[in-house]
């Protein structure tokens, strides 16, 4: 039997519908706010100290773990389909307003590490080709306002196993990752520690991020990526 909206007369209703709810995300209306905690209680699994205030959880597992971690999302967020995890103590997850995620897959795995995430921030992925964000150990990642990812990205502060030299010495220690404020990121790319994006970059798909780029509104590809373009604007 056909659903509800399959025919045109539904679809037009479930458009409205769609608009209206759209139309009180904007103003925090009480469709809203009942949108959000309909979808937060029987649709998601979210540890009660996570703080998610006005904002729509769906399909997603969110777990902070100790009691020494917190996990915040701003209002107005949109989080489908995401696993936001954190494993260690004294570890942190924050991300802004009026986000919309979708198939993002963040954790830490450490302690003393942190993740920021600005406001308006696009993580547009599936279920096949889900975005990581990986923080490490005594790192932090960082990602600007009006960013957008693509499916299938890997970022990384970590390694995640140790490697040493013959003196015992360790190697491959974490380093910090930061993407500025409307950065645009391809699909595929992998970004590895230590590696900083400017504002208003793009990344091309499939590229490899290992090291600073050193030019703002800059396009960047290959494998590593190479900046091939300076003094662009990109909108999102």
């Amino acid at each position: 039997m056909n659903g509800i909206f399959d025919d045109k007369c539904g679809g037009r209703m479930k458009n409205k519908l769609i608009q209206f709810i759209k139309n009180n995300r904007e103003e925090d209306g009480m469709l809203w706010r009942f949108a959000c905690f309909i979808t937060k209680t029987f649709c998601s699994r979210v540890s009660k100290d996570s703080r998610c205030p006005s904002s729509i959880i769906s399909k997603s597992v969110i777990k902070s773990g100790s009691i020494s971690n917190t996990i915040s999302i701003g209002k107005k967020s949109v989080i489908r389909n995401c696993h936001i995890i954190v494993i260690g103590n004294n570890s942190h997850i924050k991300i802004g307003e009026k986000c919309i995620l979708t198939c993002a897959h963040i954790i830490i795995i450490g302690d003393n590490a942190n993740c920021y995430i600005g406001d308006k921030v696009t993580i547009n992925a599936n279920k096949v080709n889900m975005t990581g964000i990986n923080v490490g150990d005594n790192t932090t990642f960082i990602i600007g306002d009006e960013s957008l990812l693509s499916k299938g990205i890997g970022i990384y502060t970590t390694d995640f196993h140790r490697i040493y030299d013959c003196n015992e010495k360790l190697i491959n220690k974490n380093q910090n990752v930061t993407i500025g404020g409307h950065v645009w990121i391809g699909m595929h790319t992998v970004v590895l520690k230590g590696a900083i994006i400017p504002d208003g970059c793009v990344i091309g798909a499939g590229s490899l991020v290992s090291t600073p780029i050193r030019e703002k509104n800059s396009v960047s590809v290959g494998r590593p990526a190479k900046v091939i373009k300076k003094d662009i604007q990109w909108v999102k």
